[in-house]
């Protein structure tokens, strides 16, 4: 899991299949309040499902970003993942490499920017791409939300739904 620019992280990287994590069956994401614990899970389901289910919780209301003085500020809902760009940052990148059953590596993306690659710039629409990783023979490369999802429900398992029930219940 690569993070860049997501709420208070700037840059992460996260390696399922190194040690210490590739040696536990289950792990605690532990950490002080703020520290990202909750971020690395959004980016999981972002690169995945292109949502979080923590934004869900506070669905409607309208949240302003606040930018660095002078730039313009963008009106969202609460419940709109281009939110979780970190402040000051003009773009924010999540991917992840997972492999399905099978053993075949896919990368999924999901990526926003603002307009003209600035800071005073409007906060664009997210994009989601999965793809197979390079080199693999069939290859896969999926960029239409409705594909991607039904791609993730068949290859996981899971829909968003089930998936954010996997987590209620891991808390």
């Amino acid at each position: 899991l690569i993070i860049d620019n997501i709420a208070s992280i700037e840059h992460a990287e996260i390696n399922f299949d190194a040690a210490p994590l590739a040696d536990e069956h289950l792990f605690l994401i532990a950490g002080e309040t703020g520290s990202g614990k909750s971020t690395i899970i959004d980016c999981l389901c972002l690169a995945l499902y292109g949502d979080t289910p923590r934004l869900n919780a506070a669905k409607g209301a309208d949240y302003t970003t606040s930018r660095d003085e002078g730039a313009t500020e963008d009106n969202l809902k609460t419940d709109d993942v281009r939110q979780l760009l970190r402040r000051g940052a003009v773009s924010a990148d999540v991917t992840l490499t997972f492999d399905d059953n099978d053993g075949t590596p896919y990368i999924a993306t999901w990526h926003v920017h603002r307009s003209r690659n600035k800071a005073d710039g409007a906060i664009q629409k997210p994009m989601r791409v999965i793809m197979t990783a390079e080199g693999v023979a069939q290859h896969h490369h999926y960029t239409k939300i409705k594909e991607i999802d039904e791609f993730v429900k068949q290859t996981i398992g899971l829909d968003m739904n089930q998936f954010k029930k996997v987590l209620d219940r891991a808390h």
